[in-house]
């Protein structure tokens, strides 16, 4: 009988202000007419959403154990042996299941809160959904941009910061993102009531960050007051590498930022490394450069690119994917990349969103949109990664 904590315990305000159960959720929330929910509507509260006909379908079917159409992303991962969301939940937060027993919840305990596009990087893998900074790239290269609520911020309505204080006395953990979150002012003032209403001392405050901002006295003050602090720092790759696929960041400014946090004994400080296309043979320069500062591999976290599907390497070809295969090592992120090709082959290629219908379509787009970019930003993948140059450009089939 499947069982799943996340609808009884969790909600997420996405960056563009829609809302979802969680990241993995398949799509945002709407109300009884079909409209998403979005907290750039005043009509729309945290205490409407949480009870609403969705959350309440939700917790229905895992009370059926019945697996929801929209969490089909854990289905598939546990179908295919990989940890999902809803086991890792389990796992950390199974103490709440004797509260899974009504289609109706308390309050969320956990908060995932996304602050806003607002960010001093514009990745590869990114979009203006979590970078404004992707706006005039996505107009110039795609024709158009891909967050529809771009130039609206939820954070700037009062009353949604009104609405999170009033369920914080409640809350266990507290994500925040962005966007970069250091970089938006607002969530500081969060941080600043649960210090003066004493409720910091209750929460645990978890914050994915790009790196680029050095955690300075007053910030490292602010966190001290929390029941743990966790700094979750997306490092995908090292050197010239980074820098191509994080521009404009500089790997210097990143390394020292992140050794820095490091001398602070009360942060639990892990690495989410993002494995896509781009840097998918990094994995033994990678683990070298851990094993330089010092830093376990056990808290390094890996995800794999699933958007854009062009750098998605389950998207790949069998041919390709045996070209991959060829460069990777016998190590531990070598070994991961290869389970999630392995796992997760497509025959047949078809998306509508992106206009592909077979590998040719796809191997196309990937080409002109790395062009396109490396154009744009005089940058060049051939200087950084020749091996995966080959492959965009087709000449890694000259050798087979």
């Amino acid at each position: 009988m499947v069982k799943c904590i996340v609808p009884w315990t969790q909600i997420e305000i996405c960056a563009t202000g829609y809302v979802r159960p969680c990241a993995e959720y398949h799509h945002d929330l709407t109300d009884s007419q079909g409209n998403k929910l979005d907290m750039n509507n005043p009509q729309h509260s945290i205490k409407d959403i949480w009870n609403n006909h969705e959350y309440v379908k939700l917790r229905e079917h895992f009370l059926k154990g019945e697996w929801p159409e929209g969490c089909r992303k854990c289905y598939k991962q546990e179908e295919q042996g990989i940890t999902s969301r809803r086991q890792y939940e389990l796992d950390i937060n199974g103490h709440h299941l004797e509260n899974c027993i009504s289609v109706q919840a308390d309050n969320p305990k956990l908060l995932d809160i996304k602050l806003s596009s607002l960010c001093n990087l514009k990745c590869r893998i990114c979009n203006s959904e979590f970078s404004h900074n992707w706006i005039e790239d996505e107009q110039d290269v795609y024709g158009l941009v891909l967050n529809k609520n771009a130039g609206r911020n939820w954070i700037d309505h009062e009353e949604n910061w009104t609405d999170i204080k009033q369920i914080v006395d409640n809350l266990e953990t507290l994500y925040l993102s962005g966007g970069e979150p250091f970089l938006i002012e607002k969530h500081f003032e969060l941080l600043d009531y649960m210090i003066e209403t004493d409720v910091a001392k209750n929460i645990r405050v978890k914050f994915h960050t790009n790196g680029t901002i050095k955690l300075n006295d007053k910030i490292l003050d602010r966190l001290r007051h929390f029941k743990t602090v966790t700094m979750m720092y997306s490092i995908d790759d090292i050197g010239k590498r980074y820098e191509y696929q994080r521009p404009p960041a500089h790997w210097q400014v990143i390394e020292r930022n992140f050794l820095d946090a490091l001398q602070h004994d009360f942060l639990d400080i892990v690495i989410t490394c993002t494995i896509g296309l781009l840097n998918c043979t990094s994995g033994k320069e990678f683990e070298a450069w851990l094993d330089t500062i010092g830093f376990p591999l056990d808290k390094v976290f890996l995800n794999f690119v699933r958007a854009p599907i062009y750098y998605d390497i389950s998207m790949l070809s069998t041919e390709q994917k045996t070209y991959i295969n060829s460069l990777l090592g016998d190590n531990h992120i070598d070994n991961e990349v290869r389970k999630y090709m392995r796992s997760q082959h497509h025959d047949n290629i078809s998306d509508t969103a992106w206009g592909v219908n077979s590998h040719k379509d796809l191997d196309n787009l990937r080409k002109y949109v790395i062009m396109s970019l490396d154009k744009k930003s005089k940058l060049s993948l051939e200087d950084v990664s020749q091996d995966i140059a080959r492959l965009v450009d087709g000449r890694y089939l000259d050798n087979q």
